[in-house]
């Protein structure tokens, strides 16, 4: 992607960088690290020096993470020489394997020093700390975290101790999914706007979400961002439009709560338990008699639209984020209004 401006908003392309940055040749077993500007995985250097052949090389499996969901680079350089601060140039590291399963036998070699050590509990941690930040340092300064958020080209406070963890391990994400279904209200006098609603909808709750249902304030959104269609009407008389559609069902008293997301499934719980024909969602009786005990109702929903956010992420243990909290996972300033979003599907 070369000569792409990614500064341009409306660009096609996102920009991206490689991350982990260190590599490892399966020929020799040299560990070199990318430089920033490096997009694609290049030929591994000694072995096109000392054998004229060209060998790409592949990412290493290993990270380090802390419990706030910052990731960085495993310290291989300092955890070789067991120093946060290296005398030694180690100008040629090498890691090799001894066929052994965990990382014990997963060995780091110094050329220039040889120096080596193994990996061996570098992903274990205790009531008193990760054996990575307590034990790198043969002196005894434990190695913290450094705030890094690659994702984001960035880095934030943080003193967290670390621990290794493979880059593609189950626990290294965990998504925050807020669901919602999308309850359509029948209305018997049709509004021209309301099959244009309907056709936006994600967009709509989304800001409904977002905005806590200030009815005024999304439709301001819908007037600004939406179709011509919606410019024919004053936002006063979108905002009226809206809260008839969704306003019942955002003062709904089944759940009480003043989490969004928890009270959005009160108005799910009632259009699944009223049986209609819509378009977007038809909710049918089966004849069902009462033959289960506990069991009042039972009915089919062959049609459906399913709305799932992405509210943030956690790392190593899944635990549940505020919004804001969310928010700043996914951008650099979750303050701008061009900010005022989560990424979301809708099937």
């Amino acid at each position: 992607a070369q000569g792409i401006d990614f500064s341009n908003k409306y660009t096609e392309y996102i920009n991206v960088s490689v991350f982990p940055s260190w590599t490892i040749c399966y020929n020799c077993r040299t560990l070199t690290r990318l430089d920033e500007k490096t997009r694609a995985l290049p030929f591994c250097g000694y072995c096109q020096e000392k054998e004229k052949k060209k060998r790409k090389v592949v990412q290493v499996n290993f990270i380090t993470v802390c419990e706030e969901g910052h990731i960085d680079e495993f310290p291989w350089h300092q955890w070789v020489h067991k120093s946060l601060s290296p005398q030694c140039s180690g100008d040629r590291l090498i890691m090799e394997s001894s066929g052994s399963g965990d990382l014990s036998g997963q060995r780091v070699t110094c050329k220039s020093c040889n120096s080596t050590r193994t990996l061996s509990r570098t992903n274990e941690s205790g009531e008193d700390g990760t054996q990575l930040s307590k034990k790198l340092d043969e002196s005894g300064n434990s190695f913290t975290c450094s705030g890094a958020r690659p994702w984001l080209w960035e880095t934030t406070d943080c003193s967290l101790q670390v621990r290794l963890i493979l880059r593609n391990a189950t626990n290294l994400y965990y998504s925050n999914q807020v669901n919602s279904i999308l309850v359509p209200t029948i209305n018997s006098e049709k509004h021209p706007l309301d099959d244009l609603i309907d056709e936006h909808y994600t967009y709509i709750n989304s800001q409904l979400f977002l905005e806590d249902n200030d009815f005024d304030k999304v439709a301001r959104a819908v007037f600004y961002s939406i179709g011509l269609a919606f410019k024919s009407y004053p936002e006063s008389e979108i905002a009226e439009l809206l809260k008839a559609k969704f306003g019942d069902h955002a003062e709904t008293d089944v759940i009480e709560t003043g989490s969004p997301h928890l009270a959005i499934k009160g108005p799910e719980w009632i259009a699944l338990n009223t049986p209609q024909e819509n378009g977007l969602l038809r909710v049918r009786e089966v004849g069902y008699q009462g033959e289960i005990a506990g069991i009042a109702k039972i009915h089919a929903v062959p049609t459906m639209n399913k709305t799932t956010a992405i509210a943030g992420f956690s790392r190593l243990l899944p635990r549940p984020l505020d919004l804001p909290v969310g928010k700043r996972l996914f951008r650099r300033n979750p303050h701008l209004k061009s900010s005022n979003w989560l990424p979301a599907v809708q099937y």
